[in-house]
């Protein structure tokens, strides 16, 4: 929606509420798994709480046999996809050749896998973890910034965490470079802030956040936000700080000066081009489906069960968070903000929004709500929507003030050091009781010295300060040989399938394909990682910035799927039941080096 620089503030004004107010209609939230019974040719859809799965699939649920009955000619398709076959194989194996990703440039050169990291691919965290960290409370104000935020999983799940007792004020800055990930952020931050229901607008900003199509109420909405926004830019404000209320007793600062990313992007999508649903579809299931990623695809499949094939096979069709059964006719119009201005697709083909979460508490929600463990995009629903409602809940309990910013990360701190943002609110003295830098610390991004010393500086300087980050991608110039005890573990685990003959060259491939993904969870990678950080100079920039790499951690466990207070060198993989080795394994979006480090002043 154009805004028009020649209308009055008055008119809209006007204009913004009769918007806002369209969109309070009657949406339906699901709030239990629905009876998947419908009939999408003529809206219907039966309004009772399914309870009885379907034995085949076991994926949808019906509130009667007269309802599944009814409903066969359509679910009848679902029970004829090849991927429910118990039987089925990569197409490399049935076709008797190479995978495609054996011969492949890298992925990143690959542009379907590249875009913004709208969905996040690790776990959400909170980084204040009070339960550990019970000096906390003692705080009459916190002061936390993410300095390449993402999205907003880790700051939601930090609030969710809150004790009921904290009675102080919490600053969370929100920084990214990316100036549609903050664009989002701002988007979410007041859907969720807004008036009314928590849990509609838990269900609008999960949509908005997730699913390529949305009801038009909810499009509605989000066109009556950017043009409340694109109106403010036609404002002289020198500062670029705006301010909106959020719940009772939150706030939300948005920081975008003249020449700002952020601001241009606003106006871009206030006077975006039109596109219809259609061209939205044809534009996903151009990415999803290109015949150069099947493949890649199948390999991600080649060790589900054949119902988890299924679901995460329909959200790369349908691209909705939603039961599997649940009826998808009033999602008619495309998600702006899964969209480039020019509707084209702005996420890597290979993010999926079950990684920005932990799998097993989603399929614990799931099941809460009556589903099966096998509807992963049901389960996700209800997750993120309980967590989201919460959160804006939270936002009239709690004093929270929210600053969004579009900087790089280094230039971000320098900025701040300087002075160069004490007119927005944070001065040159400003000094944080956490600063998570995500990954940058990874060499291939920003790296170690450069956070170390560009961000060190600000840390306070207690004992209860701490700068968390996590390295990625460290392991891929790692030099060690694999030991043979560690594969004798894996293989006692009986986690392996069995060893094909070699006379079978395909089948061969994918299971050392599938060995080599496991291998890392029953490897001790401590001195490979520690080697690591001596030979990027970890030790010297810390000493330099009078800091020192916590040995305990208090935050984050040194590794994935292990305990907060393990050792930095117990391996996840013998921890883990059989059904959670599965979940995380199989459906969770890591690769097992990932290493977590909690650094903290040396002379608080």
């Amino acid at each position: 929606m154009a805004v028009d620089p020649n209308a009055s503030d008055s008119d809209m004004t006007a204009l913004l509420k009769r918007m806002q107010r369209a969109v309070r209609s009657s949406q339906t939230v699901l709030t239990r798994t629905p009876c998947a019974h419908s009939r999408p040719e003529d809206y219907f859809e039966c309004p009772n709480e399914g309870t009885k799965t379907c034995s085949e699939c076991k994926l949808v649920l019906y509130c009667s046999r007269l309802c599944q009955e009814r409903h066969w000619k359509l679910h009848k398709k679902v029970h004829k996809d090849a991927l429910v076959d118990s039987q089925w194989k990569p197409a490399w194996e049935k076709e008797g050749r190479p995978p495609s990703w054996t011969s492949r440039s890298p992925e990143e050169f690959d542009p379907k896998t590249s875009g913004s990291s709208l969905w996040g691919n690790m776990p959400a965290i909170d980084v204040l973890n009070f339960v550990r960290n019970k000096d906390l409370m003692k705080s009459t104000s916190l002061n936390v910034l993410f300095a390449a935020s993402g999205d907003l999983r880790n700051a939601i799940k930090t609030v969710n965490a809150l004790p009921d007792t904290f009675q102080g004020e919490l600053t969370i800055t929100l920084n990214d470079r990316d100036p549609f990930v903050s664009l989002r952020n701002i988007m979410l931050l007041r859907l969720l802030g807004a008036d009314g229901d928590p849990r509609r607008a838990a269900d609008a900003a999960l949509h908005h956040w997730y699913s390529v199509l949305l009801p038009r109420q909810y499009h509605t909405e989000i066109l009556a936000l950017l043009s409340e926004m694109g109106l403010k830019l036609l404002e002289d404000q020198p500062s670029g700080a705006d301010g909106y209320k959020l719940g009772v007793l939150s706030s939300l600062q948005v920081i975008m000066g003249a020449g700002s990313y952020l601001r241009g992007l606003t106006a871009a999508f206030c006077a975006q081009d039109k596109y219809t649903a259609a061209d939205a579809k044809a534009e996903l299931n151009g990415i999803r489906f290109d015949p150069s990623r099947r493949d890649l695809h199948d390999k991600s499949y080649s060790r589900l069960e054949p119902p988890h094939r299924l679901s995460i096979q329909k959200f790369r069709e349908c691209g909705l968070v939603l039961p599997f059964g649940a009826s998808t006719a009033h999602f008619d119009t495309p998600n702006y903000m899964l969209f480039s201005p020019s509707g084209k697709w702005s996420i890597g083909d290979g993010e999926r929004p079950l990684f920005g979460w932990n799998i097993e508490d989603i399929v614990a929600s799931g099941r809460a709500h009556g589903l099966t463990r096998y509807d992963l995009y049901g389960s996700l629903y209800f997750h993120v929507s309980e967590l989201l409602c919460d959160f804006a809940k939270r936002l009239s309990r709690f004093r929270i003030k929210f600053i969004v910013l579009n900087e790089d990360a280094v230039d971000l701190a320098t900025n701040i050091q300087r002075g160069d943002l004490k007119d927005v609110g944070i001065p040159a003295t400003a000094r944080f009781d956490r600063i998570d830098v995500s990954n940058i610390m990874d060499a291939n991004y920003v790296g170690v010295e450069k956070v170390i010393g560009a961000w060190g500086p600000l840390l306070r300087r207690a004992r209860t300060s701490a700068l968390l980050g996590y390295f990625m991608n460290w392991a891929m110039g790692d030099k060690s040989k694999p030991k043979t005890e560690d594969m004798d573990e894996l293989k006692r685990s009986g986690r392996t399938s069995p060893q094909p003959s070699q006379l079978d060259p395909m089948a061969w491939m994918t299971w050392m394909t599938d060995i080599m993904n496991d291998f890392p969870a029953y490897t001790d990678t401590s001195k490979a990682f520690d080697r690591y950080l001596v030979e990027h100079k970890v030790t010297s920039s810390l000493r330099q910035a009078r800091l020192k790499l916590r040995q305990e951690h208090t935050v984050l466990p040194h590794r994935l799927c292990v305990p907060i207070d393990a050792q930095k060198t117990v391996k996840p993989g013998p921890l883990l039941s059989e059904e959670s080795w599965y979940l995380q394994a199989q459906l969770g979006g890591f690769t097992w080096n990932e290493r977590f480090v909690e650094i903290v002043c040396a002379d608080p």
